[in-house]
C-alpha cells in the first residue's frame, strides 16, 4: 500500500466561507498546499 502525499491532496473551501477568496488562497499558499477545491455557488451546508 503507498502512501498519500500532500500533492495528492485537495482542500475543500467551505471552511473558510466567513472569509475573503484572497484569505483562503494565502491560508492554503502558507500551508503548502497545491489543489484546491473551490465551489462557485452558495453552500448547501446548513452549519449556522
Amino acid at each position: 500500500m503507498s502512501n498519500i502525499t500532500m500533492d495528492q491532496v485537495a482542500v475543500m473551501g467551505v471552511q473558510y466561507f466567513h472569509y475573503t477568496l484572497d484569505y483562503y488562497l494565502n491560508s492554503m499558499h502558507r500551508c503548502g498546499v497545491k489543489n484546491l477545491d473551490l465551489w462557485g455557488e452558495h453552500r448547501h451546508i446548513i452549519a449556522d
